[in-house]
């Protein structure tokens, strides 16, 4: 278990619902059988980078899917799961998903090879944030996280997240 990385078994079972909601053809490269076979709570980060490409590699447009996929893991959470417990307001859900609380919560190992996802501002006057991602997912379903985060309370009418200038820092408006 010495510096390998794991990923919690929610995050597999909701990327591969969210596949299924969305009826996202992936053949037989991603077996969900693995989430049958094995009752453990923390699987290897391969199995969710195995995940991740099949989709990346069967699609030349996959970032408007993998964004979609990302929202319906969260509003999975938010509905089905922990989340409304956790937080009351889509902006909780940028403080909680940039704390220990939120992502060091479903991920575990090095932290060279699982990365941060750092809140680096959060200007709730002028409606914005701005997070860090050094994590080994991929950024439009990190993109598609946070939207579906904030979506999931229905108390935001807009949420603008933007990563055009660098990949790793999400620009963040909500009102």
């Amino acid at each position: 278990m010495k510096n390998k990385t794991y990923i919690h078994r929610s995050l597999l079972e909701g990327f591969s619902a969210a596949c299924i909601n969305l009826k996202i053809i992936a053949g037989s490269e991603i077996d969900v059988t693995i989430l049958q076979k094995n009752t453990s709570e923390w699987y290897p980060m391969d199995e969710w980078i195995k995940f991740q490409d099949v989709i990346i590699n069967k699609y030349i447009d996959y970032q408007p899917i993998m964004n979609r996929v990302g929202m319906e893991m969260m509003m999975g959470w938010y509905h089905h799961g922990p989340g409304k417990t956790l937080i009351n307001k889509g902006v909780d859900f940028i403080t909680h998903q940039t704390s220990s609380l939120g992502y060091h919560s479903v991920i575990k190992g090095d932290p060279a090879k699982i990365g941060t996802f750092d809140l680096i501002e959060l200007d709730t006057k002028g409606k914005k944030a701005i997070v860090h991602s050094t994590t080994p997912f991929n950024r439009d379903i990190e993109k598609g996280v946070l939207l579906g985060g904030m979506k999931a309370p229905d108390d935001l009418v807009y949420i603008d997240i933007n990563n055009d200038d660098n990949i790793n820092i999400f620009n963040i408006q909500y009102y």
